[in-house]
């Protein structure tokens, strides 16, 4: 079983055609086996560490495709293409109205995207890269991914949204967002590293990019295999 689990973690060559076949029949079912495990996954990833890991500081992303636009965000009616829930807390919710958590992500898809504005909501960075996984997006590839800085303002507008090969991501044990997706990102390694010190009741703290987040989707979050199992099609709808 532990190997099983390490060659599921292990990086591969992206191949659009074969990674949406995969994400719609086998590799879905596959991982469903591999949720009970993979809760620590990440941390283990990274070797634990709460340091950026070598190798991937390029904020650029040599070889990716040009940055779509954001869109404008539709934060009081918008609900996330992944899980369904609202993108923001309603008025009277104790954490204040707002964004969660600062979690929200946007995924824009040239051309025929999901949503009338060539955009894909998210409430939390798990379920954008999540819904990626299944239904063959790839930052770069047609597709840009942002997210909110976590240590910035609430996004009440797109301009202010970080694009996903910019950011830095944490991960943190004990981290309390939506959905428990135990993910926020960061616009460098500094704000990212004054969070990960304030912040020691997180338990184990690990810090990723991009490419390596793409890699070891799908991530644990609340109601992952459900989920997973809807947006492949085995549950009759999307």
């Amino acid at each position: 079983m532990r190997e099983a689990v390490h060659r599921a973690l292990e990086p591969e060559p992206y191949e659009p055609t074969r990674r949406h076949f995969l994400s719609a029949v086998g590799r879905s079912l596959a991982a469903l086996g591999l949720i009970a495990a993979s809760g620590s996954s990440l941390a283990r990833a990274a070797g634990g560490q709460a340091a950026e890991r070598p190798g991937h500081a390029v904020a650029g992303m040599p070889g990716r495709g040009p940055l779509l636009p954001p869109r404008p965000i539709p934060w009081r009616e918008a609900t996330c293409a992944f899980c369904e829930m609202s993108i923001a807390t309603p008025a009277g919710a104790p954490q204040g109205e707002g964004f969660r958590e600062r979690t929200y992500a946007q995924w824009v898809v040239a051309e025929n995207g999901a949503g009338p504005d060539g955009a894909l909501h998210f409430e939390s960075i798990a379920c954008a890269l999540n819904y990626a996984f299944v239904h063959g997006l790839r930052d770069g590839a047609d597709a840009t991914l942002y997210v909110t800085d976590a240590a910035g303002s609430l996004p009440a507008s797109a301009e202010v949204l970080l694009p996903g090969r910019q950011a830095l991501f944490h991960w943190g044990e004990q981290l309390r967002v939506a959905m428990n997706a135990r993910l926020i990102a960061f616009t460098d390694a500094d704000a990212r590293q004054a969070h990960a010190l304030a912040h020691p009741d997180e338990g184990r703290q690990a810090s990723y990019r991009l490419p390596t987040l793409e890699d070891l989707a799908p991530l644990p979050e609340m109601n992952l295999i459900s989920l997973l199992a809807r947006h492949a099609g085995m549950l009759g709808e999307r």
